[in-house]
């Protein structure tokens, strides 16, 4: 258990209320960003022919481990249902894992799954393609697609809860309403209990902010969000990063001398 070790270093201050309950030394060591794969055209186009996609097209993301019910994919899927009601040519490209390291390429209607690895360079063409990011996720510890959809300059879209507002504004991204809760009994899975607490994002709003991000892509006021976004997260590139490691080793080496 955590008893083992002599502190702990976290990524969010979400975490950091979280793991201080359980640990006298906790600190905050936010993940480092600007360190990104860029995709080539190429990439972008050999990966638009594979799923389908043409410029007239939409493209909204989410990748992540759908199976864990904290990502909350089916509420993306029922939103995007009411995106692509009123404008056809949206799509949802739902990135997961597989049972093997295959890639295979599922479309259900407009919603395409991607199962299997993909190298950095495809995963990277993936937000190439795509003009928003979207997470209507319960809890992040922190929320590292988000960042990575941020560095490519890919409108974002999440849940207002949680270790994603380390970095998330409303002046950088579209944030969701939600409502704190204890995690409803059928969303348990292990190491979950029902003590602990979620926040369940408003399925109107998610709609809403849906419908707004299409409006703003296509006038193309949805640039302002992304500069702000590239500003905001230099705060976290490793120059930053490192004043705060070296200030723990520097602590450290101090109390082990003592």
């Amino acid at each position: 258990g955590m008893a083992a070790v002599d502190e702990v270093w976290t990524a969010s201050l979400y975490n950091w209320r979280t793991f201080s309950k359980e640990h006298p030394r906790v600190y905050w060591i936010p993940h480092i960003t600007g360190d990104t794969v860029r995709a080539t055209a190429d990439d972008i186009a050999a990966m638009a022919q594979r799923l389908g996609l043409g410029s007239e097209h939409f493209c909204v993301l989410n990748i992540g481990h759908h199976v864990a019910r904290r990502k909350n994919v089916p509420a993306l899927e029922r939103a995007f249902a009411y995106l692509h009601g009123r404008h056809p040519e949206a799509r949802l490209i739902l990135k997961t894992t597989g049972f093997d390291s295959a890639v295979k390429v599922v479309h259900r209607g407009p919603v395409t799954w991607i199962y299997g690895a993909l190298t950095d360079a495809q995963v990277a063409a993936l937000y190439g393609l795509a003009q928003l990011y979207a997470s209507p996720h319960c809890s992040e510890g922190w929320g590292l697609t988000l960042t990575d959809a941020m560095q490519h300059g890919v409108l974002t879209l999440a849940t207002g809860y949680s270790g994603n507002m380390e970095f998330m504004t409303a002046a950088n991204s579209l944030l969701l309403r939600q409502t704190p809760s204890a995690i409803r009994s059928p969303d348990l899975y292990r190491p979950f209990t029902p003590e602990m607490r979620w926040a369940y994002p408003h399925l109107e709003h998610l709609e809403a902010q849906l419908l707004q991000a299409y409006d703003r892509v296509r006038a193309g006021t949805h640039l302002t969000a992304i500069a702000q976004a590239k500003r905001d997260l230099r705060r976290f590139d490793a120059r930053h990063i490192a004043v705060l490691v070296r200030a723990r080793l520097h602590d450290i080496a101090h109390r082990t001398r003592a």
